[in-house]
């Protein structure tokens, strides 16, 4: 894992709050240098990394449930 792919975590982690895909792609962008599509792919491809979820095992398990289509229990749909 790269410090790049752990910025780009630490990044979706403080951002996760943020209703709106556009505002956490618009924080992830800048740091990482990454398209706001290469991003995002990255984020997926590292749900296949161990060191990643031993990193930040909270952050991939939401990185995986967004990447399922499936919303954290309580979220409440966009409006």
């Amino acid at each position: 894992m790269t410090p790049t792919d752990r910025a780009l975590i630490d990044a979706y982690a403080r951002h996760s709050s943020q209703r709106a895909a556009g505002a956490r792609t618009s924080a992830l962008t800048p740091m990482s240098g990454l398209s706001p599509t290469r991003a995002h792919q990255r984020l997926v491809w590292l749900l296949s990394d161990t060191e990643a979820w031993e990193y930040a095992p909270a952050t991939m398990r939401l990185i995986q449930r967004r990447a399922r289509g499936r919303r954290p229990m309580g979220a409440r749909p966009a409006a």
